[in-house]
């Protein structure tokens, strides 16, 4: 990063005015320390993520005027520097990643791997600090998320996720392990953490259904949804295979789908 002026580490040239010497030594000491340590001593934030079973760590956690920012080629460099690797696009998972460091509460935009198509070799993936994805130019200056090249634990068993319209959502589970009664699966998404909850089948700003499809009825599953209190009394609401609403005894073992807005 081009300052306009040039520091000599081991003493200054003769012929540099006093004045000019002062300045840089001022402007140094204003930098942030990652940009004084040329990358070395990032401030650093890691996040297990359960699904896929990797450490997602955050370069530049702080939050320091400007922050500890690269473009995309020097990002991706440090990552492999580090034995790591640029957080990819493509994967649900990697995207559900930055959108805890990234996104939600940080507020910050952060850098993605992959090369978009049909777009020009100057564009790179970002996400911005709202948790959507964009192609823009590689050489802005931004954080970056690097995660192990290898998984460091064994993931969660058997879920989906996707990522969409504002939320996470996670289906356990395809290998039917986490079956559970409807006050069950409202119990473990809520123990999940704040903004965790089951999926409410009557939202349709959210596209909400769509997602429930998705998930469940297009791969032959019956999911949990949630209740609707002033309507599911004595009933619970499930999605069926055949991807209709149905109302059935909560005490059945079924999968079902949690979910969380990006800004909780």
């Amino acid at each position: 990063m081009a300052f306009g002026v040039h520091v000599t580490v081991r003493g200054c040239s003769p012929s540099v005015p006093m004045w000019m010497r002062v300045a840089a030594l001022l402007l140094l000491g204003a930098m942030p320390d990652c940009i004084k340590a040329s990358c070395e001593q990032y401030n650093k934030e890691t996040y297990f993520n359960p699904i896929d079973g990797r450490n997602y760590t955050l370069y530049g956690s702080s939050y320091v005027t400007g922050g500890c920012v690269r473009n995309f080629t020097i990002a991706k460099d440090t990552c492999e520097k580090d034995g790591l690797e640029l957080a990819p696009q493509a994967e649900p998972e990697s995207r559900f990643s930055l959108r805890k460091l990234c996104s939600v509460g940080r507020r910050v935009t952060c850098w993605l791997d992959g090369v978009p198509p049909g777009e020009p070799t100057t564009q790179c993936y970002l996400m911005s600090q709202e948790g959507d994805i964009y192609a823009q130019g590689c050489e802005q200056l931004v954080r970056f998320v690097c995660r192990n090249k290898k998984i460091t634990k064994p993931p969660l068993d058997d879920t989906l996720s996707l990522s969409t319209n504002g939320y996470d959502y996670v289906l356990y589970t395809r290998d039917a392990t986490m079956l559970k009664s409807h006050s069950g699966a409202a119990q473990f998404c809520q123990n999940l953490g704040s903004g965790w909850d089951l999926v409410p089948y009557w939202e349709s700003s959210s596209n909400a259904w769509a997602v429930m499809m998705e998930l469940c009825a297009a791969n032959g599953y019956t999911c949990w949804c949630k209740r609707d209190p002033a309507v599911d009394v004595y009933r619970c609401p499930l999605i069926g295979q055949d991807g209709t609403l149905q109302m059935q005894g909560c005490d059945q073992d079924v999968r079902f789908v949690c979910r969380r807005a990006w800004d909780e």
